[in-house]
C-alpha cells in the first residue's frame, strides 16, 4: 500500500512540476510574442526554478500532497487556498520586494549571468534611448561596454560581442571594419535593425524610401492574406450569433438613455485609401463630432453614461463584425483612422499612407504597445508600431495580438 501512495505522490509532483514550466513558458509567451527570445528564458529559468522548489515545499506542508487529506472537499478547499496565499507572498517578496537582494543572492549562489556585450557607434536621439533602456531593462541580458565615435574592436571596458552602428556613421575602411568582425565574431549591426528588435517598433526617423521596397513585398504574403480573409469570415460569424443577444439589451439601453441613432457611422480610410463606413455602438450625444475635437478628451463629457460602460467593456465595437464580414476591416491591422483626421495625417506624417498598404484591424500592435491618442505626436509613436506590424505581419503574429488585446488599457477612446 505505501508504494501505491508513493506512486501517487510522485505523479502529482511530476504534474505540478509540468504545469509550472509550462506556465512559466506561456508567461514568457505572452509577455514577448512571437519573437521568443531563448536567452531571456534561460536567464529566468534558474530564478524561477527556485521559485518553484518553494512552491512544492509549501504544496507538501499543506498536505497537497497526501491524499487522506483530500476529503472533506472543504478541508481541501482550504488547504489550496492557503498554499496559493503563501505561494503568492513567497513570489511577491522575492521579485518585487527584495529585488536587488534576490538578484545578489542568484549571482552569489548560482554564479554570473551571461551578458550580450554592446557597443553604441555613432551619435543618434535613438542611440541614447536605446542605452537608458537597456540599463534600466537589465532583465534583457544586454550590457552596454562602450559608446564611439568611430569603429574600433578592442574597446577599453572589454571587447563586444554586437556592434550597433548608427545609420549616419561614415567610414571608408568598411573592408577592414567587416574582416576584423569576423575574426573577431562580432556581430555589427545597424541602429534602426537593432532598435526594432528592442523596442518592437520601427524608428521612423531613421528609415527612408528604399526601407518600404526591402521589407514591405505584399506578394510574398498572398497566402497569409487568403487564410486571414478565411479566419475573419468565420470569426465575425461565430461572433455575430454568440453575441447577437446583447445587441439587443445594448440597443434598448442607448434609447432609454439619450436621444439619437443606436448605431454611430464614420467615413474611415482602409486598404489602398478606400473609403467606408465603420459600424459602433453611439457611446456620445448625438452631433458630438459638432460640440468638440475629433479626438476623444479624458472625462470627455459628450460620453453618455451607458457610454461610458460601452468603452470600459469594448462593447462599443460588437457592430464591426459586420465590417470585418463585408471585407472592410480584419481582426487584426493598423486601426482605422476618421477620414478627416487621416488625410490630415497624410500630409503631417512621413509615410502615414503606407499605413493603407494592408486592411485595418479592430485590433492592432500599436493599440497594444501606445496609449490611446490624444494629440499628433502620440499618432507618430503609433504609425512606428504600425509599421513594424506591417514588416512582421504573418498568422502567428495575429494571434499574439489577438490574445494580448486583453492588455490594452481600458480608457477612453475614438467614437
Amino acid at each position: 500500500m505505501n508504494w501505491q501512495k508513493n506512486v501517487k505522490k510522485l505523479i502529482m509532483v511530476l504534474g505540478d512540476v509540468s504545469i509550472f514550466y509550462i506556465s512559466f513558458y506561456l508567461a514568457i509567451f505572452f509577455r514577448l510574442g512571437f519573437y521568443f527570445d531563448p536567452k531571456i528564458f534561460s536567464l529566468g529559468l534558474i530564478p524561477f526554478s527556485c521559485l518553484f522548489v518553494f512552491w512544492l515545499l509549501s504544496f507538501s506542508f499543506n498536505h497537497l500532497y497526501e491524499t487522506e487529506y483530500f476529503r472533506p472537499f472543504s478541508r481541501f478547499i482550504k488547504l489550496i487556498f492557503w498554499a496559493t496565499v503563501i505561494n503568492a507572498i513567497l513570489a511577491t517578496f522575492l521579485f518585487y520586494l527584495m529585488p536587488e537582494a534576490w538578484r545578489t543572492l542568484f549571482n552569489l549562489v548560482l554564479g554570473r549571468i551571461s551578458v550580450v556585450k554592446v557597443t553604441l557607434i555613432g551619435q543618434e536621439p535613438e542611440t541614447s534611448e536605446l542605452k537608458n533602456y537597456l540599463i534600466k531593462n537589465k532583465f534583457l541580458g544586454y550590457q552596454i561596454v562602450s559608446e564611439s565615435d568611430d569603429f574600433s574592436i578592442d574597446e577599453k571596458q572589454g571587447k563586444a560581442d554586437i556592434y550597433v552602428i548608427s545609420d549616419t556613421f561614415k567610414n571608408k575602411n568598411w573592408d577592414e571594419i567587416l574582416l576584423k568582425a569576423s575574426e573577431s565574431k562580432a556581430v555589427l549591426i545597424l541602429l534602426k535593425d537593432f532598435y526594432q528588435d528592442i523596442f518592437y517598433k520601427v524608428p521612423l526617423r531613421l528609415i527612408n524610401d528604399h526601407w518600404f521596397l526591402d521589407n514591405l513585398k505584399s506578394e510574398q504574403k498572398k497566402s497569409y492574406e487568403w487564410g486571414k480573409r478565411i479566419f475573419d469570415i468565420c470569426g465575425s460569424i461565430f461572433l455575430i450569433i454568440l453575441t447577437s443577444p446583447l445587441w439587443l439589451l445594448i440597443s434598448i439601453l442607448i434609447k432609454v438613455d439619450s436621444s439619437g441613432p443606436i448605431i454611430y457611422r464614420s467615413l474611415r480610410l482602409g486598404r489602398n485609401m478606400r473609403l467606408f463606413k465603420i459600424y459602433k455602438f453611439r457611446t456620445m450625444v448625438k452631433n458630438a463630432d459638432q460640440l468638440g475635437p475629433a479626438w476623444t478628451l479624458n472625462k470627455d463629457e459628450r460620453v453618455t453614461k451607458i457610454g461610458k460602460i460601452l468603452r470600459k467593456l469594448h462593447l462599443d465595437e460588437l457592430p464591426q463584425s459586420l465590417n470585418i464580414l463585408l471585407g472592410d476591416i480584419s481582426f487584426v491591422g493598423p486601426r482605422p483612422v476618421e477620414e478627416k483626421l487621416a488625410r490630415d495625417f497624410n500630409i503631417k506624417i512621413p509615410y502615414y499612407k503606407l499605413r493603407h498598404l494592408i486592411k485595418p484591424g479592430v485590433v492592432g500592435w500599436a493599440q497594444i504597445n501606445h496609449r490611446y491618442s490624444a494629440s499628433l505626436e502620440d499618432d507618430v509613436f503609433k504609425l512606428e508600431y504600425d509599421l513594424y506590424y506591417l514588416k512582421h505581419r504573418n498568422f502567428w503574429f495575429d494571434l499574439v495580438i489577438m490574445f494580448k488585446a486583453w492588455r490594452i488599457p481600458f480608457e477612453i477612446q475614438s467614437h
